[in-house]
């Protein structure tokens, strides 16, 4: 993990030089000035909700995809395997950018296996403790889960040795090969043991679809009208598509309560596919008896 570590240094060392970096005649110090720094830090983008800003992979590479299962939100990160035998996701500046003396520190998020190939193998947070000037004071691993195709909860604990460091928090998958991917979430890192997330909505109900027809009976040449009656008992009716002249293809019309004139004698079997607010579809179908046209009056 040392070129790891040489790595992930790069990415923001201008930056972590011009704040380290003593002016001339100056006498460097690593203590922190104060003893009391205020404990409480939180991850700035931890649901890849607004993109991947803030985090940066080593031996893979990272990109923001939105699933229906996120722990928190719509969007998770996919961290995909390029190199080596581990790869990671990391914060690209410290999370913690001035810690407290002896104070403790709660990783926490939420993985699972993006590909087949890396269903079973080992994923972990790690925190790592830098000195102001960079050194590595200590990396502490939390335990090893394995991923698999539902979202499992990682952790990890650290004890700073010192007031005034840097923390930082990366998750490392493990015994990589080609093709491995992992999906992670809700990254956080805090100074208080980190409540659970709320519980995920219910499941988005399917709508039941149906409609009614007037008249029941229709007659060559003369009008049909058709209303929806479909419900969705979560949410609501979004999107409405019939199939009004029964050749089994739907795209006849798109409007709740359509009309249609049949020109010949059949049994058409007329149908209606109905979606709710959140994409969940439904069809119902039902037989129509179109009658010749009336016969004129004597």
């Amino acid at each position: 993990m040392a070129s790891h570590r040489r790595a992930l240094t790069q990415v923001a060392a201008l930056a972590a030089l011009a704040a380290t970096v003593p002016a001339v005649g100056a006498v460097a110090q690593e203590a922190a000035p104060d003893d009391q720094v205020e404990l409480s830090s939180r991850v700035a983008n931890p649901s890849f909700e607004q993109g991947t800003s803030g985090w940066a992979a080593w031996n893979g590479r990272i990109a923001r995809e939105e699933v229906q299962d996120a722990p928190d939100g719509v969007a998770v990160a996919r961290v995909s395997h390029l190199a080596g035998r581990s790869y990671t996701i990391d914060d690209v500046r410290p999370t913690i950018g001035s810690t407290a003396k002896a104070g403790t520190y709660y990783g926490r998020a939420f993985v699972r296996a993006a590909t087949d190939g890396a269903v079973g193998k080992p994923v972990r947070i790690r925190l790592r403790e830098r000195l102001p000037s960079g050194r590595v004071v200590q990396n502490v691993a939390g335990p090893a889960v394995s991923l698999s195709g539902a979202f499992s909860e990682i952790t990890a604990q650290i004890r700073t040795r010192g007031a005034g460091n840097r923390l930082e928090i990366y998750v490392v998958q493990a015994g990589a090969e080609p093709g491995d991917a992992f999906h992670v979430d809700r990254i956080d890192l805090d100074s208080q043991a980190l409540p659970p997330l709320p519980p995920p909505p219910p499941s988005n109900q399917r709508p039941e679809a149906g409609f009614t027809v007037s008249p029941e009976i229709a007659l060559v040449g003369q009008p049909v009208s058709f209303g929806d009656t479909s419900v969705d008992h979560d949410g609501s009716i979004v999107a409405w598509d019939w199939d009004l002249d029964g050749d089994g293809a739907f795209g006849d019309s798109a409007d709740p309560a359509p009309t249609f004139t049949y020109t010949a004698e059949a049994d058409v079997v007329v149908s209606l596919r109905v979606t709710d607010d959140r994409g969940a579809e439904a069809t119902t179908s039902r037989t129509l008896r179109v009658l010749g046209p009336p016969l004129p009056e004597a």
